[in-house]
C-alpha cells in the first residue's frame, strides 16, 4: 500500500531574512534593507518545517549600487519545499557618507580604591565616517571612551612604554567606521593616602 502520508504537506509562516547584498558605491553606504512581503508561507514535510526558521533571500542581480533602489529578489528555497510566492520587492536605501569629529573624556575603568588613573591626554578626538541623514542625531552622550586600569605585573616594569589602548565601549548598533586619535595614551597613577581620624 502507498503511505499517502508522506505527501501530506504541512504549512508554516516564517521570516524573510536578506541574504548577500550588493556592493555599494565609495562614499556611499547601504541602510536597512526593507522586504515585501517580509514573511512567506512555506509548505512542506512537518519533518523538514520543523528544521527551517527563515528563507533567506538569493543574491541580487544588481551588483553596485549608487543610487536608492527597489528590485525584485528570488527565494532560495531548499529541496522539497514551496512557497506561496518565489519573489519579493527589496527597497535598498542608499545613502551619501559624511564625516564628524567629536572630543570624548577618556573614562577609567577598574581603578582599585585608593589609586587614581590620570591618562595622559585626558580627552581624545572621535572621527566618525556616518549617513547624513545621521548626522544631526549624533551627540557625545552617545559615545564612551575608556581605558582599562593596568594589571600589576605591567606596571611593575618601567621599561614598557606605559601606553594604553583606548577603546570604544559605547556607541549607537549603526555605527560602523570610525577611528580614535590618539588610539592609545600615557598615563601617571596617583595613589591617595586615607587619612586616619
Amino acid at each position: 500500500s502507498i503511505d499517502v502520508s508522506a505527501y501530506h504537506r504541512a504549512r508554516k509562516v516564517v521570516p524573510i531574512v536578506v541574504g548577500q547584498l550588493p556592493l555599494v558605491t565609495q562614499g556611499y553606504s547601504l541602510g536597512e534593507v526593507e522586504l515585501t512581503p517580509s514573511e512567506v508561507t512555506i509548505f512542506a514535510s512537518a519533518k523538514l518545517l520543523d528544521s527551517i526558521r527563515f528563507i533567506r533571500t538569493a543574491p541580487f542581480e544588481e551588483q553596485i549600487l549608487e543610487t536608492t533602489t527597489t528590485t525584485k529578489v528570488s527565494l532560495l528555497l531548499p529541496e522539497g519545499v514551496y512557497a506561496s510566492t518565489n519573489i519579493v520587492q527589496a527597497h535598498l536605501p542608499v545613502e551619501q557618507l559624511t564625516e564628524q569629529t567629536i572630543m570624548l573624556p577618556i573614562t577609567v575603568k577598574d581603578a582599585p580604591s585608593g589609586y587614581e588613573l590620570r591618562p595622559l591626554p585626558s580627552s581624545i578626538t572621535l572621527h566618525l565616517t556616518l549617513p547624513r541623514s545621521r548626522y544631526a542625531e549624533v551627540q557625545a552622550g552617545d559615545f564612551e571612551v575608556s581605558v582599562s586600569y593596568p594589571q600589576q605585573e605591567q606596571t611593575k616594569n618601567s621599561e614598557i612604554p606605559r601606553e594604553l589602548i583606548l577603546e570604544l565601549t559605547k556607541k549607537p548598533d549603526w555605527l560602523r567606521h570610525y577611528r580614535l586619535s590618539p588610539d592609545r595614551v600615557q598615563y601617571v597613577i596617583e595613589e591617595h593616602k586615607v587619612s586616619k581620624n
